[in-house]
């Protein structure tokens, strides 16, 4: 639901006014294709395709938003992992694996901040010619229209400060919700310092486009991290996250889809294509409209 709300708020500063139930709908069936397409947030095309469809006039604000929300998503992820390695006990960061995986995300998290300063740099484009070499390219006018989004984005850094606070909230849930996996299993509370390195690094790994959804990989990695600090559940606790996004994602499916909503665009994100129009006859071609007889 905070996902949902952050994209939601993303598209307003946009420009894009989506309501509630709308952005619900297609956040859903993003977490449903996310299960069936390679890497955790394969569901973010899907997304993000259907949400250029209905609106095809902000087709450019439309596509922006989910990028911006995926890429919100996944620097809050890390910059989470990058400091709770600093609050896990000494054993823990002195581990080899441990360590060298907190560089990596601090040098990650670098390399997005300093590519997003110089995307909003408009001066920094202009400079080096990259205009210019656009209006060689094949969607030029998209590229452009792209451009226009994003600055007006950077004219409006409160809006990503609030986007990414809302990337900290979900993500701490989640984390927590782990927890309380992790207690059922084991019948004690894990601690929290561990947790907030751990499952974040785990997340990252079931966004991978290795294999559907990130199976296998998201449990391989779970199981490694939680080798490298004496406990034998990893794996266990990856499959329960895994099973319960699957969970929700059919759940929602099926309250909009029960509601009538989702028909068209299970329709259009399977085929590609708009379903046939009502009172057509099934698998022959949309009779043409009519046209006028001149009388």
């Amino acid at each position: 639901l905070i996902t949902v709300l952050r994209w939601q708020y993303l598209l307003a500063t946009l420009g894009v006014r989506v309501p509630t139930r709308d952005a619900a709908r297609l956040g859903w069936l993003g977490l449903f294709f996310s299960q069936l397409i390679p890497g955790a947030t394969g569901g973010d095309l899907v997304r993000g395709v259907q949400a250029a469809r209905e609106r095809p006039q902000q087709r450019p604000q439309a596509v922006l938003s989910v990028l911006l929300d995926r890429t919100m998503g996944v620097t809050a992820l890390m910059m989470i992992g990058a400091v709770g390695i600093f609050f896990c006990p000494p054993e823990v960061r002195g581990d080899p694996l441990l360590r060298r995986l907190g560089v990596i995300l601090l040098v990650a998290i670098s390399v997005i901040l300093l590519g997003g300063a110089l995307l909003c740099w408009r001066g920094f484009w202009q400079r080096v010619g990259v205009g210019r070499a656009f209006r060689w390219l094949p969607g030029r006018r998209i590229i452009a229209r792209l451009g226009e989004a994003l600055w007006t984005m950077r004219r409006r850094r409160a809006a990503l400060g609030i986007g990414l606070l809302l990337s900290f909230v979900g993500h701490g849930c989640f984390i927590a919700s782990a927890m309380l996996l992790t207690r059922g299993m084991t019948g004690s509370m894990p601690a929290a310092e561990n947790y907030f390195f751990l499952v974040p690094v785990g997340q990252l790994a079931f966004s991978l486009p290795l294999t559907p959804g990130g199976s296998g990989v998201g449990q391989w990695a779970y199981d490694e991290l939680f080798r490298a600090v004496g406990e034998t559940h990893g794996a266990e606790l990856g499959v329960l996250l895994q099973l319960t996004a699957v969970f929700w994602a059919i759940a929602g499916l099926g309250i909009f889809r029960g509601r009538g909503e989702l028909a068209e665009d299970w329709a259009i994100a399977v085929s590609g294509q708009a379903p046939a129009a009502e009172g057509a006859e099934p698998g022959s071609p949309e009779a043409p409209p009519e046209t006028p007889s001149g009388r």
